[in-house]
């Protein structure tokens, strides 16, 4: 595992105190406790593990290539690894460099799941699931779950229309979200996570999110639904 900066240190000590870190792995001790990487929360070429957090990246300022390759891709929710293929195809096809795609898992609301994303210059995160949509969402109150789940969907409609770069994660990570991945390339990381829902069909990290045979959750499914 790559070694964590200061600042990604105290970060954690603040704002994630339920997430350790050593040398070879990263263990979470709330909820319950995890392990990355292990059987149940795999990870492939270990020695390329890294975290990214919002105090290690930065977001992606006068570099109109990148930001035209992000843009030119129709992106879809809950589809990271084919959404990272696209961003991998259009990042080669103009032709820029140190870029590299991660499989791993994310850490939002406390729970990992499983993820695919873009890695850019080793700083900047790219990663189209992460948008000002989950930002807003956290800022406001709902009277249920379906009705968050509703307001997400709205919102989603609203955003897509405008340019990726505008409301995506585009260089830096969201303050609430914690990346922990490895260098791989996204159809391995859809053969993990198949092998993984197959192997352990009721995951801690997919009880009770309505999650479909398919993977998608209950917000995914109400999305393509309409």
């Amino acid at each position: 595992m790559k070694p964590i900066t200061e600042s990604t240190r105290l970060f954690l000590e603040q704002y994630y105190p339920q997430v350790k870190v050593n040398k070879h792995k990263v263990t979470i001790i709330e909820p319950y406790r995890m392990e990355i990487p292990s059987t149940l929360f795999p990870l492939r070429n270990k020695p390329t593990m890294s975290i990214y957090s919002y105090v290690n990246t930065q977001q992606i300022n006068n570099d109109p290539i990148a930001e035209k390759a992000f843009n030119e891709n129709t992106y879809k929710m809950g589809f990271c690894y084919t959404n990272t293929e696209k961003m991998l195809e259009s990042f080669n096809r103009y032709e820029l460099s140190e870029y590299e795609s991660y499989v791993g898992w994310i850490i939002i609301n406390g729970i990992p799941l499983h993820h695919a994303w873009l890695v850019y210059k080793n700083i900047h995160v790219l990663d189209p699931s992460i948008t000002l949509v989950d930002e807003i969402i956290r800022e406001r109150k709902y009277q249920s779950a379906q009705e968050m789940r509703e307001q997400i969907v709205e919102l989603e409609r609203t955003f897509e229309t405008k340019p990726n770069a505008d409301y995506q994660t585009f260089g830096q990570a969201a303050p609430f979200v914690l990346y922990i991945g490895s260098v791989c390339s996204p159809d391995n990381g859809r053969q993990i996570f198949n092998e993984m829902i197959q192997q352990f069909p009721k995951h801690p990290s997919y009880q009770g999110q309505g999650m479909n045979p398919q993977g998608m959750s209950t917000v995914q499914q109400m999305y393509y639904s309409k």
